[in-house]
């Protein structure tokens, strides 16, 4: 997450935009491919007698998983994927966190007393070569963690140490 602004009232991270607009970017790849597939698909199926379309299918299923895949990834990453906005207001003592899809934003609100700590956890994976990091508010109301951000182990603890700081919370 990059720092949007820092004052001693306000504290604005946003996930990166470049990250998010090459997801989508690969996703619309994706997306297209697949609804070429598709569209071939349907030309091939022009004139078939409804007592061979079952024979025909059954032969096709490679090609039909192929499309399935291409359309249910790129559907993903363009419509789904998101950009995280977070905004630690000491003025109005909220924490509000907006999540924008291509179609679709969603804001939450916390009040910034509700937040009990600020963690930053190691995600594990089979592949120990990538460690990623992921930043996590505690809020003790709802005993509910709410993910930030992912990202390398020193960018991680640094933002963490910077809400923490802001907050007035024990590094």
């Amino acid at each position: 997450m990059k720092i949007l602004e820092h004052t001693s009232t306000r504290l604005t991270l946003q996930d990166s935009t470049i990250y998010v607009w090459f997801a989508r970017l690969v996703g619309s790849l994706f997306l297209f491919i697949g609804c070429g597939a598709l569209f071939l698909f349907i030309e091939s199926m022009k004139g078939v007698r409804l007592d061979n379309l079952a024979n025909i299918i059954e032969k096709s299923l490679p090609g039909i998983g192929f499309m399935i895949f291409f359309l249910s990834f790129g559907i993903t990453f363009v419509f789904f994927f998101p950009k995280r906005t977070v905004w630690f207001d000491k003025e109005n003592e909220k924490l509000v966190i907006k999540t924008e899809r291509l179609l679709m934003t969603k804001t939450i609100e916390y009040p910034i007393t509700d937040i009990a700590s600020v963690i930053v956890e190691k995600n594990y994976s089979s592949n120990n070569s990538a460690q990623v990091y992921t930043i996590y508010l505690n809020i003790a109301f709802n005993r509910q963690k709410i993910r930030l951000s992912s990202s390398g182990f020193n960018k991680a603890k640094e933002r963490a140490n910077l809400i923490r700081s802001f907050l007035n919370m024990p590094l």
